[in-house]
């Protein structure tokens, strides 16, 4: 009965959301920006599955956008903005970066995201009185569940779980200002706050919505300004037992300006979470506000949720999520000392590198 539900649930989907997916999958991954800077959302998202964003530009106006929404569309139009995105469907990944460079403003961004961990990084630089120059790395995940007990069906609970996030904020100038924030949805709508959602050591923002929110901005004294993140933000979907829902978690690496003006001197800022944010696992199901063991969680990917996410690979040498090209060069940039050493023996050898193309993405 419950694989019953749970196929109905995905055969059901929106059309919208089957259609999306169709699409992604024949014209490939990556999505160059159309010229209305239109791009996916967290409501687009395939289930299971997400996409990422990688957005760079000399010019936003000061727009910001939620992580899950579009990143496109706070960018200048016909300004020379380069944004790319792409999708990901089950449990695979996607990995994309862009750059821009002109009128004394560089910035960049890189976003690694799949199934249980976002990985993203962002710098920018340019002078005060640019329009708010941004490098942007954004994206996610959405998962489908159903948590079910034969004689709860129809009653309400509680799916309570952890986010861990791991990164460094830097900024530097009068107006360098660097953050990283995430936050969840149900279905198509935010996490509102409820009794069982803390947002960790992270810093306050107004709202009604569940987020993990990490800033920092600097306004010339002192000219410098860091900060490290090692937290955990715990989260909690309400649910109708035996009925399903779909989950999403997205967040944004951000690295631009608070304000755009001052004496004519310039500012910078990086956001890196190469390590970034990873699942924590279900903590506890509650029915009602009472918490309860007595039930099985079915997710669309088959996935099992009530574990934290999986220990990095000792193949991802750069540690970005995924092993690829990148980590064989460094592998081979290191061989016969221990600088791409895999298997911990102290050498680069072959072993290693069998070992990590049996881990290749």
């Amino acid at each position: 009965m419950q694989q019953q539900r749970t196929s109905a649930f995905l055969a059901v989907q929106t059309l919208r959301e089957r259609s999306t997916v169709l699409l992604l999958a024949l014209l490939g991954t990556s999505i160059a920006a159309a010229p209305t800077n239109a791009g996916l959302t967290f409501a687009l998202a395939p289930a299971p599955g997400g996409f990422v964003q990688a957005c760079a530009g000399p010019s936003t106006g000061g727009n910001a956008a939620a992580p899950g929404a579009d990143q496109f569309l706070i960018f200048t139009p016909n300004t020379g903005a380069n944004l790319v995105e792409a999708a990901f469907v089950g449990d695979t990944d996607a990995d994309l970066s862009t750059a821009y460079a002109g009128n004394g403003i560089t910035n960049s961004s890189h976003a690694v995201a799949g199934l249980g961990f976002i990985h993203l990084n962002a710098s920018n630089s340019g002078p005060d009185a640019a329009n708010f120059p941004t490098g942007i790395a954004h994206g996610g995940w959405s998962e489908t569940f159903v948590v079910s007990n034969r004689a709860l069906t129809g009653q309400s609970g509680f799916l309570q779980f952890t986010l861990d996030v791991h990164g460094t904020l830097f900024a530097a100038g009068l107006t360098g200002s660097s953050s990283f924030n995430v936050t969840g949805y149900k279905d198509n709508a935010v996490l509102l706050a409820n009794e069982f959602f803390d947002p960790g050591d992270s810093d306050l923002i107004g709202g009604s919505a569940q987020y993990g929110n990490w800033g920092i901005a600097t306004y010339g004294n002192p000219p410098t300004d860091g900060k490290t993140v090692n937290d955990t933000v715990t989260f909690a979907v309400p649910f109708t037992f035996g009925t399903p829902f779909k989950l999403g978690i997205y967040a944004y690496a951000r690295a631009g300006m608070r304000s755009s003006g001052g004496n004519g001197g310039s500012s910078s800022a990086e956001t890196h979470f190469e390590e970034g944010l990873v699942w924590g696992g279900i903590a506890a199901i509650y029915n009602g506000t009472t918490p309860f063991n007595d039930y099985t969680i079915t997710s669309g990917s088959g996935i099992d949720w009530t574990q934290p996410g999986g220990a990095p690979d000792p193949a991802d040498l750069d540690q970005n999520g995924i092993v690829n090209s990148a980590d064989l060069a460094i592998l081979l940039g290191g061989w016969g000392t221990s600088a791409g050493d895999v298997n911990g023996d102290g050498t680069t050898d072959a072993i290693d590198l069998a070992i990590l193309l049996s881990s290749w993405s």
